[in-house]
């Protein structure tokens, strides 16, 4: 039986309902037909080329739900240490809050705003075990850890749009309907990973036999969402319900350490 309050594991409930909702928005959002591709001629080299148009842009509301998502979850931290300040000094302690570093030193600190003063009021072996989960305590100064991405998607939240973008995947193929012959550097099997942006060229090539040649390129378009580089660099290009699956999973597991420390 959990001994922190019910209403902290019910904030990661509702994240997790509204990944779900997420979810199956971005499944019909990549099942349906909301992207054309065009075959247009260049007019500045005069080759052929495949075009892919996005008939729908990505909907906002799936940026504010990764908001509601990391806010259910910060708060969810943050109120398990104001529950446990309240069990160990029996009254709340003033800017008390789970604490979120990248610098070892920022969280020693005892001083007003340092890592330790915001954690003052809980038990020592909480005190620990929060350390533990630390960012500064990962690799890549502490940008890989998932508390610190959680840190940082509510923080963007609050002041900006959190970005989000289209990603080629493996599942993306271009075919032609018939045998060619083509001039010039062409690439029209093997299309990189990378963003997907409106208008992109997916290939180009210049028949052999004119511009007149009526050679036609069948697409396979396969993409999922991602976090935008203009989000937060290490996760830019990474799937976004991944990563959300991901950051529920980190607070499940501190929740399940910080209950550890009180049994």
């Amino acid at each position: 039986m959990s001994v922190l309050a019910p209403a902290i594991y019910a904030r990661i409930a509702r994240a997790k309902e509204h990944l779900a909702s997420l979810k199956a928005e971005i499944d019909a959002f990549c099942r349906r037909n909301a992207h054309e591709v065009r075959h247009e001629i260049d007019p500045e080299t005069a080759e052929k080329i495949v075009v892919y148009y996005a008939r729908e842009h990505i909907p906002v509301t799936w940026s504010i739900l990764i908001g509601e998502i990391a806010h259910n979850l910060r708060s969810s931290l943050d109120q398990a240490v104001y529950d446990l300040t309240i069990r160990e000094s029996g009254h709340p302690v003033e800017f008390s809050e789970f604490p979120i570093f990248t610098d070892r030193d920022r969280f020693k600190n005892t001083g007003k705003g340092g890592g330790l003063y915001k954690i003052r009021g809980v038990p020592p072996k909480t005190r620990e075990a929060i350390e533990r989960v630390q960012p500064f305590n990962v690799r890549s100064g502490g940008k890989e850890s998932l508390t610190w991405l959680l840190q940082e998607l509510s923080i963007i939240d609050k002041h900006r749009t959190i970005h989000l973008c289209r990603r080629k995947t493996t599942g993306m193929e271009m075919r032609a309907v018939r045998d060619i012959t083509f001039t010039g550097n062409a690439d029209l099997f093997c299309l990189p990973i990378g963003k997907l942006e409106d208008r992109a060229i997916l290939a180009r090539w210049k028949p052999a036999n004119g511009i007149d040649d009526e050679v036609y390129m069948e697409a396979t378009i396969a993409f999922e969402i991602a976090f935008d580089d203009a989000t937060i660099s290490t996760i830019a290009g990474h799937p976004v319900i991944t990563i959300c699956e991901g950051i529920i999973t980190s607070v499940e597991r501190v929740m399940e350490l910080i209950e550890s420390t009180l049994s």
